[in-house]
């Protein structure tokens, strides 16, 4: 028996008993099986691209030009780390963090990084700590 076919003999024996066996079905009910099926896969593509993501971005980074050596680097606000600006700056320098010194973002912590959602664990983990 082909994979599929064990599959539909599975559901048609959870849907209707262990009296009906999907091989043992004339063509026409297994027609219908097998369309039935079909759009059960085709729900469950569905369902798939609607789940809602758990990657919610707790920190919002801007892109900012790279480095010298041309090194990805990312700014975000010093209230992500805490209340005060000198506190935000003793907690981000503990991580990489330094003062972003630019009129396109008052208040700026520049991080060098290629993994943003590493970052973001470490500033939570360092929030947490402070």
């Amino acid at each position: 028996m082909k994979n599929t076919e064990i599959i539909l003999d599975n559901i048609t024996k959870k849907l209707f008993g262990d009296k009906y066996i999907f091989s043992k079905m004339s063509e026409r009910e297994k027609g219908m099986i097998k369309q039935e099926y079909q759009d059960l896969k085709k729900i469950m593509n569905i369902n798939e691209d609607l789940k809602v993501k758990s990657e919610v971005n707790l920190i919002d980074f801007k892109r900012v030009k790279n480095d010298g050596n041309g090194n990805p680097r990312y700014v975000c606000h010093f209230l992500n780390f805490a209340d005060n600006y000198a506190r935000a700056l003793f907690l981000a320098n503990k991580i990489g963090g330094r003062k972003f010194h630019n009129k396109q973002y008052g208040g700026g912590i520049a991080f060098q990084s290629f993994n943003i959602k590493k970052l973001e664990s470490q500033i939570l983990k360092i929030k947490e700590n402070a």
